[in-house]
């Protein structure tokens, strides 16, 4: 089974990007998904590397996709321990209100304006940021993550982290 696995996600990483998204897309049901061919580029240049079948991808589109509804993913609890968790939420729910325009370069600036003003970095600064942009507490860069996900949705998802405090 390993073999296959890892033959299969080799095959999925040589696929041009818009045809692995159209090999998803059955995944995807009914689900609303944007008709964006620059979007789909771009999601599946950062989910493919770690895809293995075409229904785990599918998982991993939805995360992205404006009707996902935020779930506390495992290892929360530990993101709710540390210290600056709330705060690092905080200062992200008002950097988006007041952002024009969501891309990579803005969300490392406000990464790194927030490392420098709470002290916080690695894992602590990390996955507080990866719970409310994708709910998982591992996975994609957020930087990546991040612009291709709605700035309302995105609110959205902070506000429910906060929630949870």
């Amino acid at each position: 089974q390993k073999k296959l696995d890892w033959l299969n996600a080799q095959h999925l990483r040589s696929l041009p990007e818009l045809e692995l998204f159209a090999k998803v897309q059955p995944f995807l049901g009914e689900l609303k998904v944007p008709e964006d061919q620059a979007w789909r580029t771009a999601l599946m240049q950062l989910l493919a590397s770690d895809a293995i079948l075409l229904t785990d991808l599918a998982e991993s589109v939805k995360l992205y996709l404006d009707s996902f509804v935020w779930q506390r993913p495992d290892g929360f609890s530990e993101v709710l321990t540390w210290p600056q968790t709330a705060e690092v939420w905080r200062m992200w729910r008002a950097w988006l209100q007041e952002a024009a325009n969501i891309n990579s370069v803005g969300v490392a600036e406000i990464m790194q304006t927030i490392k420098a003003k709470l002290g916080v970095k690695g894992k602590q600064l990390f996955m507080p940021f990866r719970v409310a942009v994708i709910a998982q507490c591992h996975g994609a860069d957020v930087k990546l993550a991040a612009p291709l996900i709605s700035k309302a949705a995105l609110l959205s998802r902070v506000e429910a982290c906060l929630e949870q405090l």
